[in-house]
């Protein structure tokens, strides 16, 4: 892991990404303690990024129609996935 201080990361972030993008890891340090590591991005970061925001769908989804149901109000929506669990939870779609 190379290091490099906060001055030399400000003035050569350009080549110092290159690297990053290659798969080094960089940590930047100011007056010789790191601060900061540059690491490349990694696809598993996007997929847990994907999952939570289907998990926090999911989460507003349930707690819409569960409103819906004990207030015996009908829902409007295009959303494929809103109208199923409307329908599961036997409230009305309306068109």
């Amino acid at each position: 892991m190379r290091r490099v201080g906060s001055y030399e990361a400000k003035t050569h972030l350009p080549p110092l990404l290159y690297e990053v993008a290659r798969g080094e890891t960089i940590t930047i340090t100011k007056r010789g303690g790191p601060v900061a590591i540059l690491k490349p991005a990694s696809e598993e970061s996007g997929v847990q990024v994907r999952q939570a925001v289907e998990g926090l769908r999911a989460s507003y989804d349930a707690s819409y129609v569960a409103l819906a149901a004990r207030h015996g109000m009908a829902l409007a929506t295009a959303d494929a996935r809103l109208r199923a669990a409307c329908q599961q939870a036997g409230v009305e779609v309306l068109a």
